[in-house]
């Protein structure tokens, strides 16, 4: 805030021209508008970031877990076939 009204303090200086300073003025509102919004995608992004690692993470759990039992039940097979042969 204090680089803008040091730039609005300089060009106001320069400038004689009612239509000038209007143009300044909404050029300076159109920047803090433009600040706010990256303001915003900013903090989505950090969000976005956030799930796709928590997405992540739960798709590996999935896999472990799949696996984990994949393998338990090949064991509990094994187990039985041997038993039958006994």
């Amino acid at each position: 805030m204090r680089a803008r009204r040091l730039l609005a303090a300089a060009l106001a200086s320069v400038s004689d021209n009612p239509r000038v300073d209007a143009l300044i003025e909404r050029q300076i509102a159109l920047a803090d508008l433009q600040i706010e919004d990256l303001k915003r995608d900013d903090a989505l992004r950090r969000w976005s970031l956030r799930f796709a690692n928590a997405s992540a993470v739960m798709k590996v759990a999935f896999e472990v877990r799949h696996r984990l039992h994949r393998a338990g039940y090949r064991c509990l097979r094994r187990c039985r076939h041997l038993e039958r042969r006994a």
